[in-house]
């Protein structure tokens, strides 16, 4: 079997549904040169099964079957077998549009770059669409050097560009790099080491990338424990940032991280276990103090009591209350 050029991985858990839409338009794509790998999950319904069929129709299919490990665990275990020289994601309840790795393909080649990055818009099962261009203008169709990327891209609409799913990824960058099993946001915690490795980044503007919004996804869920890995990833990323002196986007993760504390500070007074997890994260970002950028929405006093808060958070609590009750005199 010839080596293909790129290799598209799949994790695959309780998708039933959506599953055979999202391949069909993977096996459609103009560019053909490619393997799918499916990674079924331990899915506990007939997705397996499907996996199978699949493979059994189409040459270029390849299943993988594991326990439950995650989305995380599932696409590390397509990127250990994965055979191409460019690898792209696609979750299982999505689809892509027929031209997208053509397109993206086609823009590493000529701009000799390491990255492609395309639109994506966001589909509820109610048929409506949002697309992401709404958020932003500033994105221009060219090729970035990666600060170039960080700066007029990345820092002001991270959201669009954090996920992992709308790229078409030189196979050097996950040589040693693997996304961190267990977690939520996983993408927040490999996406700054994706960029700093690259050297061109190709951006288009065409909305390629159809990402489904739909009850019971991981995003989707209510607010529970886990939405604050988001926490520990900007916090790897503050280390990161400031260790390869990346000044600008150091700060503006700074501000999202001091900006999270904030909010997540009301959830944890009413639950335990999120209480216990949001101490760890207080902990761990004390860095904070010595950060200029923190809070930085405050006055010179507001920021002075939030840093405080961080430090001894109920000590500035008693002294606020008692500084609230003097003021009502």
């Amino acid at each position: 079997m010839n080596t293909p050029q790129i290799s598209v991985i799949v994790p695959i858990y309780k998708v039933e549904k959506y599953l055979k839409e999202c391949v069909d338009s993977i096996l459609s794509q103009t560019y053909q040169n490619f393997e799918l790998i499916l990674v079924d999950d331990g899915s506990p319904d007939s997705c397996p099964a499907m996996c199978d069929e699949f493979a059994k129709q189409d040459s270029r299919v390849v299943v993988i079957h594991k326990e439950n490990g995650g989305l995380s665990d599932a696409r590390n275990a397509g990127l250990d077998i994965a055979r191409g020289e460019y690898i792209g994601f696609v979750d299982s309840d999505d689809y892509i549009a027929p031209t997208m790795y053509e397109v993206l393909m086609k823009r590493i080649v000529s701009d000799k770059s390491d990255l492609a990055v395309c639109e994506y818009v966001r589909v509820y099962d109610s048929g409506e669409q949002l697309k992401n261009k709404q958020w932003h203008q500033k994105a221009h169709n060219k090729c970035y050097t990666s600060n170039e990327f960080i700066a007029d891209l990345f820092i002001h609409n991270s959201g669009a560009y954090v996920v992992t799913m709308n790229k078409l990824y030189n196979r050097e960058i996950f040589r040693t790099l693997r996304f961190p099993f267990g977690k939520q946001h996983e993408d927040e915690f490999i996406i700054h080491h994706v960029i700093a490795q690259c050297k061109k980044i190709s951006y288009i503007e065409d909305e390629l990338y159809y990402y489904r919004q739909r009850e019971g996804s991981i995003m989707s869920r209510k607010f529970d424990v886990r939405k604050l890995d988001y926490g520990d990833a900007l916090i790897n990323r503050y280390h990161f940032t400031k260790r390869n002196k990346y000044e600008e986007w150091k700060n503006d993760t700074v501000c999202r991280l001091s900006s999270q504390l904030e909010k997540w500070n009301i959830y944890a007074k009413d639950n335990i276990e999120i209480r216990k997890k949001y101490n760890e994260l207080r902990r761990k970002s004390l860095f904070l103090v010595f950060e200029k950028n923190s809070w930085s929405w405050y006055n010179r006093h507001g920021r002075l009591y939030m840093k405080f808060q961080l430090l001894m958070p109920k000590l500035a609590d008693s002294t606020n209350k008692l500084y609230n009750k003097i003021r009502k005199r």
